[in-house]
């Protein structure tokens, strides 16, 4: 029996890291991780106005390499100036090694990351309260407690907002 080529639906992340993957390794990103994951690497305050740009090894090299950021003003390269030692360090801490070495700032527009907005939960009724509550009774971890009331209550808020026919988020 002769196989089509289509297995089925696929996840979109999929399909667009096959498109960027070349453009990431021509700028020295080996898969653009430190791209997509900069506001985790350096905090949500500096990846507003900073933006990764590039990396340049040495010769047969994967280490001691040169990170080129895009910095958005004057004032934040020289302020950067100042960081460069800690930010070095959460650099290479989120490679696991010392993949780069120095620093060099450009300046030119960084594009703003938009963020997703995130919608107020509504209020849980009465029952729903008494169901959460017994579903945490017996729970003595405090802290695990409070996390799992508020999942609870995310779970509780979201299942009511549905229409009864509709299907589930995706």
């Amino acid at each position: 029996m002769k196989k089509s080529g289509w297995n089925g639906p696929r996840a979109i992340a999929e399909a667009a890291s096959r498109v960027v993957r070349p453009v990431f390794r021509h700028r020295g990103f080996a898969d653009g991780a430190i791209i997509t994951e900069w506001p985790n690497i350096v905090g949500e305050r500096l990846a507003a106005v900073t933006m990764p740009e590039q990396v340049a090894f040495p010769p047969k090299r994967r280490a001691g390499g040169t990170l080129r950021l895009r910095v958005a003003n004057g004032g934040m390269a020289m302020e950067l100036q100042h960081l460069q030692p800690q930010l070095l360090q959460r650099i290479n801490g989120y490679f696991g090694y010392e993949a780069i070495q120095r620093l060099q700032f450009v300046h030119a527009p960084v594009p703003q990351r938009t963020h997703p907005v995130a919608e107020e939960e509504r209020p849980l009724d009465r029952d729903e309260e008494q169901q959460l509550a017994a579903l945490l009774t017996g729970i003595e971890d405090g802290e695990l407690k409070r996390a799992l009331d508020s999942l609870g209550r995310s779970v509780f808020a979201g299942t009511r907002q549905r229409r009864p026919n509709s299907e589930p988020d995706a």
